[in-house]
């Protein structure tokens, strides 16, 4: 059985830890695939090492950086980690790009206490008008 369908057996029944070096591993041979790192950064998560998930999501997100799926992840990392900072700050870059992010973001109910933070509301006040 190779990496990858090692990697599989273990994500699918739950052994996180187990799947994790493996997870490793794969991304090790070959750092250029999205997938792999999206993989990684989904172990980690269920693992709650949420920065070292928040770090593979990004690079995922790098790599494919049209993948909304992978972006919403971010979010939801961060969110899940309770980092008003870091949510807001990747906020502001994604609304330069897309303004219509902060109204995808407000209507998530997962993110209500992020976006209605005092911190949030202030940062993204300049966006409003886009």
């Amino acid at each position: 059985m190779n990496a990858i369908e090692r990697y599989k057996k273990l994500s699918e029944a739950g052994r996180w830890e187990e799947a994790l070096p493996v997870i490793k591993e794969i991304v090790g041979r070959d750092s250029s695939i999205a997938t792999s790192w999206f993989n990684l950064a989904v172990c980690l998560e269920v693992l709650k090492r949420f920065d070292e998930a928040v770090g593979a999501f990004r690079k995922a997100y790098e790599l494919e950086p049209r993948d909304k799926g992978i972006q919403y992840r971010i979010f939801r990392c961060l969110s899940l980690k309770g980092d008003v900072r870091a949510f807001t700050q990747f906020a502001e870059q994604q609304i330069r790009e897309v303004p219509e992010v902060l109204g995808l973001l407000r209507e998530a109910p997962e993110f209500a206490p992020m976006v209605n933070d005092k911190w949030f509301q202030f940062r993204t006040r300049q966006f409003e008008r886009l």
